[in-house]
């Protein structure tokens, strides 16, 4: 199996895996053959990339972290709260959110990161534009918990953290839709009103008296940075709750590998640079050092230029070095097709990932 960005996918491929709309609906199954019209509406939608069939990775096997189900139910269940929460606030009226839907979703996720164990964690972006609120929640969940689960946190607090996560973002309903998919810079009277969005979503979630204290501070504090710069409040180290911290990692991470309509996504290799760069200054050290160990820099099935410049498909990922994965070759620097040779290269020390 092959993951290749949509530019690279031609008519009469076979795709490889699913693809789900937000509501749960399937857009189109695996094992499916691509058409002209099929990738248009892949365009359309935003859909950047797509796993495809390939007689030459047949055995790579690319597991999610979570099942398609729990993804898909997890979505609607956050586009329903938001969109609840939206229309409540809009008619004068206390914001009432279905909590032991949003629980369930939770502990499933947990459930699936628990049972799947990987070693790497690899979030793909095959989200569509109108799902990006909904879609990210879900994925800083999925991303918060896999850090708090190597951290050892206890079940009860697992779940209040995966709880939070799924709602950090809920005050960016009381922001204008203008504002958050303005395709340009926004001015600094609309940034304020952007920078708001942490406490409105605390004061939203506060109503909710099912949802824990540890879960609501998590929309409070997820835009907060150890060295003071982050806001609404310019809190610096400690004094943002842990959760805030895990928070505003799995955040930042997912939101720069995100296609948006005011710019481009970052590559994962390029948002983990940032990561590192920004570590002593911006995030807690322990807990990014735990993410970069988990995140999958070069996700399996994707295909990598190497400096031979032969090009290859990641096959496997080294959980000890995660920056070399194992490969394997199968186009020569001229692109024809050779015979598949795989190489690790935590071993193979001179050949680069470009």
């Amino acid at each position: 199996m092959l993951l290749l960005t949509l530019s690279h996918v031609r008519p009469g491929m076979r795709l490889g895996k699913d693809i789900w709309l937000s509501n749960g609906v399937l857009l189109l199954g695996k094992g499916q053959t691509l058409k002209e019209s099929h990738i248009r509406k892949f365009k359309e939608l935003g859909i950047l990339a797509l796993y495809v069939e390939d007689r030459r990775t047949e055995d790579i096997d690319v597991v999610d972290p979570i099942s398609p189900e729990t993804r898909a139910r997890a979505v609607q269940e956050v586009a329903k709260a938001f969109n609840t929460a939206m229309e409540m606030i809009k008619e004068g009226k206390k914001v009432s959110i279905d909590v032991k839907a949003i629980e369930f979703v939770a502990e499933e996720i947990i459930e699936d990161l628990s049972s799947n164990n990987q070693a790497c964690l690899s979030i793909i972006d095959l989200r569509t534009y109108d799902d990006y609120t909904f879609s990210h929640s879900v994925n800083t969940c999925i991303i918060g918990a896999a850090i708090a689960m190597e951290l050892g946190i206890q079940e009860s607090r697992l779940r209040d953290l995966a709880i939070g996560l799924l709602l950090h973002d809920i005050g960016k309903i009381t922001v204008d839709q203008s504002i958050i998919n303005k395709p340009g810079p926004l001015t600094q009277e609309e940034f304020e009103m952007m920078k708001a969005h942490p406490r409105k979503g605390f004061e939203i979630l506060m109503w909710q008296e099912e949802i824990s204290a540890k879960s609501k501070i998590i929309a409070l504090h997820h835009h907060e940075r150890m060295d003071g710069s982050g806001y609404p409040v310019g809190l610096k180290g400690e004094e943002i709750h842990e959760f805030g911290r895990i928070a505003a990692i799995a955040d930042v991470y997912d939101a720069m590998t995100a296609q948006r309509v005011y710019r481009k996504s970052y590559s994962i290799q390029e948002t983990v640079e940032f990561l590192r760069k920004a570590g002593n200054q911006l995030f807690d050290r322990r807990y990014l050092e735990i993410f970069l160990k988990k995140v999958s820099i070069y996700p399996i099935g994707t295909v990598v230029e190497l400096s031979t410049g032969d090009k290859a498909v990641i096959v496997a990922v080294n959980p000890d070095f995660p920056e070399r994965p194992k490969v394997r070759i199968l186009w020569d620097r001229k692109g024809r097709e050779v015979e598949p040779l795989e190489l690790d290269l935590s071993k193979e020390r001179e050949i680069e990932i470009l």
